[in-house]
């Protein structure tokens, strides 16, 4: 017997900051025909919400609803479009305000700089409606169209499109790209802090003690290029950071082990980079030329991630919340 009866779809704005609005569109573009398909294929009265979050206030909310609803007027057809708005609000607060206004049985979690592939929500509710699947994680891969994004598509946290199912299977859960059953997620959303992208380890930290098991499936989403030196320093600062938050708080260590954990994923990290651009290089088709260049930004965006985990380590940094500063933001 069937159990999705109604999905629930939380896009966040927060990401949109660093994109052209012509880019976002593209999300919303592929999101509406996928809704219908499935609609289409379950032929049970089967109900779709989209409930859209941004930072600011209800009339930044009304100005968004009206924007997205000219651009793409079938996302307004294929499902019940909403718009929240939570003034200062960061990431995960944004997420958490589109969790606590979902109603369906399913709470799938897009991000605004992510576009869907084909047949992408049937695999993230296939689970669903096998069993009794509590937390589903989609493949999110990096677009790549330029030397940095290409450079980024190999050493940055997600693993590849096509023939990189090590990587794949160990991925941790993509915030971006997963669902969970409404009714445990409305129960224990996420936790809020200071870190940037903590807080969904702390989630799944919760989700696996209690003995839960997630499930992977190929529901394929495309994040968007990245682009823009300025952003990728913050990016590489905010990376070391948010990996001292996590050793502090989850692993109760001490400052000298907070160092040798530093010193450890700075070295882990390092070698990531020279093994996955050596080996996989021609996957993202990098011209040759490309590869020192390539190698150079991977080890300088890991030293500077060792460099700010073990300046938070020593206390030589504030621990204060971690957003997206203006400088890194698409103008």
């Amino acid at each position: 017997m069937n159990r999705v009866n109604r999905v629930s779809v939380i896009i966040e704005m927060e990401n949109a900051r660093t994109l052209c609005w012509g880019s976002v569109g593209r999300l919303f573009a592929e999101l509406a025909p996928q809704i219908e398909a499935y609609r289409e294929l379950r032929g049970d009265g089967f109900a779709a919400e989209v409930i859209i979050v941004c930072e600011g206030t209800a009339e930044d909310a009304e100005e968004l609803s009206d924007a997205i609803r000219s651009a793409s007027p079938e996302l307004a057809t294929a499902s019940d479009l909403s718009f929240e708005s939570v003034p200062g609000g960061r990431y995960f607060e944004l997420k958490n305000r589109g969790i606590r206004a979902s109603t369906g049985d399913v709470v799938i979690l897009l991000d605004s700089d992510t576009v869907p592939e084909m047949n992408w929500l049937s695999s993230l509710l296939a689970p669903f409606e096998a069993g009794e699947a509590v937390v589903v994680n989609g493949h999110t891969h990096l677009g790549h169209d330029s030397f940095l994004s290409r450079t980024l598509a190999l050493t940055w946290c997600f693993p590849l499109r096509d023939h990189d199912a090590r990587f794949a299977n160990r991925r941790a859960l993509n915030a971006n790209n997963c669902a969970f059953a409404g009714d445990w997620i409305r129960r224990q959303p996420f936790t809020i802090d200071n870190g940037f992208k903590v807080s969904c380890s702390e989630l799944m930290n919760r989700f696996f003690a209690s003995g839960g098991e997630m499930v992977r499936v190929p529901a394929y989403a495309q994040h968007a290029p990245l682009a823009g030196w300025r952003f990728l320093a913050w990016r590489a600062a905010v990376t070391g950071r948010d990996a001292d938050r996590k050793t502090h708080r989850f692993k109760n260590a001490s400052r000298s082990e907070r160092f040798i954990a530093a010193l450890k994923f700075w070295l882990k990290m390092e070698l990531r980079v020279l093994r996955r651009v050596l080996g996989h290089w021609r996957k993202v088709e990098m011209p040759v030329w490309e590869l020192p260049a390539a190698l150079s930004v991977g080890f300088a965006f890991y030293l500077i991630s060792l460099a700010n985990q073990l300046a938070a380590t020593f206390g030589f940094t504030s621990d204060q919340p971690e957003d997206i500063p203006a400088y890194a933001e698409h103008h």
